[in-house]
């Protein structure tokens, strides 16, 4: 709708002009069947990296609520019983940042629950390659109370994800597969 073209719009140019330069975001979906007591399927829908300019972030839009209704989050959906109303999904927007290493971090040990242990799992790049799986990322458990590294696996990892100038990703071969 017209209304929500120019919402989003105006968000993003002054978004620009805070930054003081030409940006980059990320558009990335928050469902509200992702994260259940019960069920988690974190990254069930789509995000979109290194969006640059009005209409390549109107299009990311477009499609990160779309991704809702793809046969992979239906059929998520459906296994676990959950009724397509009550499903919604809102597109976040965020500035893009060009990480040299990336990943994602658990408040709690999630193999074991405890809650005085963090879990990080990292890559070179963008976080993408960890989310996606599409590397065995490097494994460190942090115990919260003395913020000692408990545990540390460094795997061995191919290829990163990098910003393109132009907008998108794409892959790049990591110099060194070993290094933490």
């Amino acid at each position: 709708p017209n209304a929500l073209e120019q919402a989003i719009t105006t968000a993003f140019n002054q978004l620009q002009q805070q930054s003081g330069s030409n940006i980059s975001v990320a558009v990335r979906s928050s469902a509200t069947a992702e994260d259940l007591p019960d069920a988690s399927f974190a990254g069930q829908q789509e995000s979109y990296l290194h969006v640059q300019g009005k209409d390549q972030l109107l299009e990311a839009v477009k499609k990160c609520w779309a991704s809702l209704w793809t046969a992979r989050a239906i059929t998520y959906r459906i296994k676990q019983g959950i009724a397509p109303e009550d499903v919604s999904l809102a597109a976040v927007v965020q500035q893009q940042i060009n990480s040299d290493i990336s990943g994602i971090a658990f408040s709690l040990n999630i193999q074991n629950n405890y809650y005085d242990e963090a879990v990080i799992n990292s890559n070179f790049g963008l976080g993408e390659s960890v989310v996606s799986g599409q590397v065995t990322p490097d494994h460190f458990v942090v115990n919260k109370i003395t913020n000692k590294i408990t545990e540390k696996v460094i795997n061995e990892k191919q290829l990163m994800l990098v910003g393109k100038p132009d907008g998108g990703i794409e892959e790049q071969k990591i110099p060194d597969p070993k290094a933490p």
